[in-house]
């Protein structure tokens, strides 16, 4: 009796194992380590990687030559994932976050963006 409660307690495992790690686009921001900070609209930016950190970032010029404005991306799907390159000019929209943890692994001191709307810009 054991041994059918151990096979069907671990294949139960599995399987929540499987469900819970099939979806790579779940839409998982951890709150407990963020706070909402604002939202932008329409901005158009250029998308680099931050190979310190293993993140993907979108950089806004500012009008007024002070420091640009970067959006770090630890959250964007795996399809996104796969159109970015280095030097892509983008439109974007979403929610931007501010870390409240600073020991989260991708915590790069910047903000990050939850993106509602992410458009590749033609060259």
């Amino acid at each position: 009796m054991k041994k059918y409660f151990l096979a069907i307690s671990s294949t139960l495992f599995l399987i929540m194992g499987m469900i819970a790690c099939s979806g790579d686009d779940v839409d998982i921001i951890p709150y407990q380590f963020a706070e909402q900070i604002g939202e932008v609209n329409d901005l158009m930016g250029i998308v680099h990687y931050d190979t310190d950190y293993n993140v993907w970032y979108i950089v806004i010029g500012n009008a007024d030559n002070s420091n640009d404005t970067r959006y770090d991306l630890p959250f964007i799907s795996t399809k996104e994932k796969e159109l970015l390159e280095e030097k892509l000019p983008v439109k974007f929209s979403g929610a931007v976050y501010r870390w409240l943890d600073e020991e989260v692994p991708y915590n790069t001191e910047n903000n990050f963006i939850k993106l509602s709307k992410f458009e590749i810009q033609t060259k």
